[in-house]
C-alpha cells in the first residue's frame, strides 16, 4: 500500500482527460485556490433589490447610483439606495451609457451627448442636455465723422504736378497721414472703427474654452454721412463746406479755397468718418447652463480695406491710406478674432472695449476654437486623464445655421421663406443638408457654412402671401470656396449688388438675382431633398478638453487604425522605463491593439503604437485592473501590462470533459447542491461576457448573463474557478466589486461579490481523472479530504450562542458528500464509494474498503462547507492491482 498526496490546482480544459494533471479539476465552484488550498467563497452579499434595472452606475464625486431601468428611465439613488429622484424625462429610452467627469454626468445617446449636472443634495441633477444653438444677436450701427484743421497751411493749386522735392513736403498730400491718424485716434477712443469688420460670437465654458460659435458676419455700413468742414484757422473762419463720408471712403481733406486758381497756401482740413457698432439680444435666459457655460464672449476682426501704402513722388517716399485693390482677399486675411464685448447668460452685456483701435483690439482674448459644428455621438466611451473619449463617431451633418444670411442694417420689403441648401463633398459620396429660416432683411454678400469640404450652396426665396408678390420664387446657385485660414466655406462678393428681391425697391445691399419659378408648378421637386445626412467614423477618436466634456477640439481627433475602434483603457503600467508616469491609453481596434502615448502641453497624445494584433471580440470584456489590461480575444482571455500581451486562459482552452455526458453519476453528484456544469466552451463563453475585479482578492470575474454560473481567475495563484450565480453585469464603483444579478433562484438586485463574513458555502468540487502517477490499475482502500470541514447541517455555537449568517440558519444547506468515482478509460465513471456526514469532524474520511481496480479516479466533494476553512490535499491509501496475472 501507498499514501499518495495530491493538492488541487483549479479547473484546467487544455489537457486531454486521460492525460491530465493529478488535482486539477473539471470543475471548482463557489471556491478558488488560494494558498495551495481550496477555499470556499461566500455567496454575494446582497445590498439592495432593483427589480427592474438594466444597468447601475455609480457617480463617485456626487455619491449617487444611477440606475437605467429596463424602461429607459434613469432613477437616482443615495448611497444607501434609497430614492433621490428621477433624471429628466428627456432621457427615457434613449441613454446608451452613462460617463462621469466632475460632477458631470454625461449620457450618451444613439445621436449626440447629453448631460446632467449634480448641484447638491438637496438641488440633486440639473438638466442641461444638449448645448443649444446660441441665441441671435442684433447688431446696429452709428456712424460719426470728426475733423481736425491744423494751423499750419499746405502748398495746393493748378501747379501742383510740377513741384519741387522741398515744395511737395508742404503739400496736404504728403503731410496727411498723421492728421487723419489723429483722427482715428479720436474716433477709437469713442468706440468707433474707421472700415468695416467681421463678427463672431460663442459661448465661453467654465474651463475658458469657447463651442457653439456663431457664424461670420460681415458689418458694412452702407449708408453715406454727411459732415460740414468748418475752416477755422488761417482767418477763414467764415467759410465752410459740405462733404459726404461713406464706409468706401471714409477719409476726406479739402482745402478753403473752391476754385483752386493759384498756386500758394491754404487751409486744409482733415476728416476720418468711423462706425460705432452696437451689440443686443433679445431676451433670453440660458442660465441654466450654469455652471458649464460662464458667458457669451463677442470678437470683431477688423478688415484692412484702407492700409498705410508708401507712395513716391520724384525721389520723396511718403505713406498715404490707399483702398485695397482686392477687398475680398483682405477680407479672408481677417481670420483672427478678438473679444470686444461680454455677454451674461440672461442677454445682458456685462463688459465692453472702451478703446477701439487696431491695436488695442489686437492685444485682446483671441477666440480660438477647434470645434466641429457637426453633432456625433459615440459606441464607445471612456474617461481618462480628466478627459472624455469618445470612439467608432457617429456624426449628423449640421444643417447650416439659423441665421447670419441676412443683413443686419438693409431690410427688404418683402417677408419671405429662405430654404438653404449646402452640399458637401464627403468621404461617403455628394450630401446634401438644409434648413429653412423666416426673414424681411436682405440677403448679405458673405455666405458660409461649417465646413471646408462645402461647395454649393443654393438659396430658394419664397415670398409669403400678402407680401405683394405673390406666384413667384426665387432661386440662386453659389459656388462656395475653401477658406485659406479657417475650416469654413464661403462666398463673398463685398458692397456688390447681386439683383433684388421680388417686390423689393432697395436699392443697396445684397440682393438675389436670378430667374423665377412660377408657385404653380412642383417647387419641392426644384428643392433638393436631403442626402446621406448621417455617417460613422468607426475609426476616429475624440478627446474632449481638460475637466469639459462638452469640448471636443478638432486638434484632439486622432485615427489610431483604419479599422473599427471597439473599445478603450488604460492601465497604470508605463510602456518602458523611460515613460515612467505615463501611462498609455489602449486603442482595440478590429486590426489589433494600440497604445497612445500621453503628450506635453497641449498634445493630448504624441505617438501611437501598435501592442498587438490580438483582436478584442466582445468589448465587454475590456476591464482595467492593477497594472494591467484584460480582454477577450479568439485566444481566449488577454492580459496587457505595458507592451506585453499574454493569454492567461490557456488553461481553459479545450473541449468540455466529455465523461460528463457519458457518467450519470456526475450529473447525479451535482445536483445534489443544484450546481449547474458548463454547458459550452469557455471561448464562446466570452463572446459575450463581462469583466468585473475584485480588488480585495485580485480575482477576475468573467459572467456572462446567458449562463447561472461565471468564471473566476485568481490573479495570485493564476488558477480559475467558478460561482454559483447570474451576473447581469458590473457597478463602475471601485475599489468594491457590485454586481447586478438578475435570476430566478435570487432577489434581483445589487450584490457586493466580495464576501468577508463568516458564512458556509454550497460548493462543488469535481477532480479531473486521477492516475496516482502511472496508467496502471489501482485499488483505494481509503480517502481522507485534509482540511477542517463544517458539515452543513451542524449547528454552529460561538460563546453559547446559535450563530445566524446574515440572516439565513445554516439548516437550510445540503449535507457535504464526498465521493469516488472510478473507470478504465477516463470516460466511464462508476461511484466506488462516498461519505455523507452531519457531524463536526476535522477530517473527511471514507472507511476502510477494498474497491475494484480502476485506472482512473474522480474525487467529488459536493455540499455545504464553512468559509473560513480551507480544503488542504486529498490524500488516497491505494496499492496496484494486477488483474491479469496468473494463479
Amino acid at each position: 500500500m501507498e499514501t499518495i498526496k495530491i493538492p488541487f490546482t483549479g479547473i484546467n480544459r487544455s489537457i486531454d482527460e486521460g492525460i491530465s494533471t493529478d488535482g486539477q479539476c473539471m470543475e471548482l465552484i463557489n471556491a478558488r485556490i488560494k494558498n495551495s488550498s481550496v477555499e470556499p467563497i461566500g455567496k454575494p452579499v446582497f445590498i439592495h433589490e432593483l427589480a427592474n434595472a438594466e444597468k447601475v452606475f455609480y457617480h463617485t464625486l456626487a455619491k449617487k447610483v444611477l440606475v437605467l431601468n429596463t424602461d429607459g428611465r434613469v432613477e437616482v439613488l443615495n448611497e444607501d439606495y434609497s430614492h433621490f429622484e428621477w433624471l429628466s424625462s428627456d432621457l427615457t429610452g434613449r441613454v446608451n451609457d452613462i460617463a462621469f467627469l466632475g460632477n458631470i454626468a454625461c449620457c450618451i445617446t444613439d445621436t449626440q451627448i447629453l448631460y446632467e449636472i449634480f448641484e447638491n443634495n438637496v438641488d440633486g441633477y440639473k438638466y442641461v442636455g444638449s448645448i443649444p444653438e446660441i441665441p441671435q444677436i442684433k447688431i446696429s450701427q452709428m456712424a460719426k465723422a470728426t475733423s481736425i484743421c491744423p494751423d499750419s497751411q499746405f502748398l495746393s493749386g493748378r501747379k501742383y504736378g510740377s513741384l519741387t522735392s522741398e515744395e511737395f513736403m508742404r503739400t496736404a498730400d504728403y503731410n496727411a497721414v498723421g492728421y487723419l491718424d489723429n483722427c482715428i485716434d479720436t474716433l477709437n477712443k469713442e468706440e468707433y472703427m474707421v472700415g468695416p469688420c467681421l463678427l463672431k460670437y460663442a459661448f465661453r465654458t467654465s474651463s475658458g474654452e469657447y463651442i457653439k460659435e456663431s457664424p461670420i458676419f460681415l458689418i458694412e455700413h452702407g449708408n453715406k454721412k454727411d459732415y460740414t468742414f468748418d475752416f477755422k484757422a488761417g482767418g477763414r473762419d467764415s467759410y465752410s463746406t459740405e462733404v459726404s463720408f461713406y464706409q468706401i471712403a471714409p477719409f476726406y481733406y479739402c482745402h478753403n479755397e473752391p476754385n483752386n486758381a493759384t498756386f500758394k497756401d491754404y487751409t486744409y482740413e482733415f476728416g476720418a468718418m468711423g462706425t460705432k457698432i452696437d451689440f443686443s439680444f433679445d431676451d433670453f435666459d440660458l442660465s441654466y447652463l450654469t455652471p458649464l457655460i460662464v458667458s457669451i464672449d463677442v470678437f470683431i476682426s477688423p478688415i484692412d480695406w484702407f492700409e498705410k501704402k508708401e507712395s513716391k513722388y520724384g525721389s520723396i517716399t511718403y505713406n498715404q491710406y490707399q483702398r485695397t485693390d482686392n477687398e475680398t482677399e483682405q477680407l479672408l486675411k481677417a481670420y483672427r478674432f478678438y473679444k470686444v464685448a461680454e455677454f451674461s447668460l440672461k442677454g445682458k452685456q456685462t463688459w465692453r472695449l472702451d478703446e477701439w483701435s487696431k491695436d488695442n483690439i489686437s492685444i485682446q482674448e483671441q477666440l480660438i476654437t477647434f470645434e466641429t459644428k457637426h453633432s456625433f455621438s459615440a459606441q464607445t466611451s471612456y474617461v481618462y486623464n480628466s478627459r472624455l473619449h469618445l470612439a467608432n463617431i457617429n456624426y449628423s451633418y449640421f444643417k447650416g445655421y439659423m441665421y447670419g444670411y441676412e443683413s443686419q442694417t438693409q431690410e427688404s420689403n418683402t417677408e419671405y421663406t429662405l430654404t438653404i441648401c449646402t452640399t458637401i463633398s464627403t468621404e461617403q459620396g455628394e450630401t446634401i443638408v438644409k434648413n429653412t429660416i423666416s426673414s424681411k432683411q436682405l440677403i448679405i454678400p458673405f455666405l458660409t457654412y461649417p465646413d471646408s469640404r462645402a461647395h454649393t450652396m443654393s438659396l430658394f426665396i419664397t415670398p409669403k402671401s400678402g407680401s405683394g408678390v405673390p406666384g413667384e420664387t426665387l432661386k440662386k446657385v453659389f459656388p462656395l470656396q475653401k477658406h485659406p485660414y479657417l475650416d469654413i466655406a464661403y462666398y463673398c462678393q463685398p458692397a456688390q449688388r447681386w439683383g433684388k428681391i421680388p417686390g423689393d425697391r432697395s436699392s443697396y445691399g445684397l440682393v438675389l438675382s436670378s430667374y423665377y419659378i412660377s408657385i404653380d408648378q412642383n417647387l419641392e421637386s426644384d428643392i433638393p431633398a436631403e442626402e446621406s445626412t448621417n455617417y460613422t467614423a468607426r475609426n476616429v477618436l475624440k478627446v474632449s478638453a481638460l475637466n469639459s466634456p462638452m469640448v471636443f477640439p478638432v486638434s484632439q481627433t486622432y485615427q489610431p487604425t483604419n479599422t473599427e475602434i471597439v473599445g478603450l483603457c488604460s492601465n497604470t503600467t508605463a510602456l518602458s522605463q523611460g515613460q515612467f508616469g505615463q501611462h498609455p491609453l489602449y486603442v482595440f481596434a478590429t486590426d489589433g491593439v494600440y497604445a497612445m502615448s500621453v503628450g506635453t502641453g497641449n498634445v493630448v497624445y504624441s505617438t501611437q503604437t501598435p501592442i498587438t494584433r490580438d483582436v478584442c471580440i466582445n468589448p465587454k470584456s475590456i476591464k482595467g485592473i492593477d497594472q494591467a489590461v484584460i480582454f477577450a480575444s479568439k485566444r481566449g482571455l488577454m492580459m496587457i501590462a505595458g507592451n506585453i500581451t499574454k493569454s492567461i486562459s490557456d488553461d481553459m482552452i479545450g473541449y468540455l470533459p466529455s465523461c460528463v455526458v457519458s457518467s450519470p453519476i456526475i450529473s447525479k453528484i451535482a445536483a445534489i447542491g443544484s450546481f449547474t456544469l458548463s454547458l459550452v466552451e469557455f471561448t464562446q463563453y466570452l463572446e459575450k461576457a463581462e469583466i468585473g475585479y475584485n480588488y480585495p482578492e485580485n480575482e477576475l470575474i468573467i459572467a456572462n448573463k446567458n449562463y447561472p454560473y461565471a468564471y473566476l481567475f485568481n490573479m495570485e495563484s493564476r488558477t480559475w474557478s467558478k460561482i454559483s450565480c447570474c451576473i447581469k453585469n458590473f457597478t463602475n464603483k471601485y475599489p468594491e466589486c457590485y454586481a447586478l444579478i438578475d435570476s430566478e433562484s435570487v432577489t434581483p438586485g445589487v450584490y457586493d461579490m466580495q464576501n468577508s463574513h463568516r458564512s458556509i458555502s454550497n460548493i462543488l468540487l469535481l477532480t479531473k481523472p486521477i492516475k496516482m502517477g502511472s496508467n496502471v490499475h489501482k485499488r483505494i482502500i481509503q480517502t481522507a479530504l485534509r482540511g477542517m470541514i463544517k458539515s452543513a447541517m451542524s449547528n454552529l455555537y460561538l460563546r453559547g450562542e446559535p450563530v445566524m449568517f446574515r440572516g439565513e440558519s445554516l439548516n437550510i444547506f445540503s449535507n457535504v458528500g464526498l465521493y469516488i468515482l472510478g473507470s478504465n478509460d477516463a470516460e466511464y465513471f462508476t461511484l466506488i464509494s462516498g461519505k455523507e456526514s452531519i457531524v463536526d469532524i476535522r477530517d473527511l474520511v471514507t472507511k476502510m474498503n477494498k474497491s475494484k481496480a480502476f485506472k482512473f479516479f474522480i474525487v467529488a466533494l459536493a455540499g455545504g462547507v464553512r468559509t473560513d476553512v480551507s480544503l488542504n490535499y486529498m490524500e488516497f491509501v491505494a496499492s496496484e492491482a494486477f488483474e491479469n496475472r496468473l494463479r
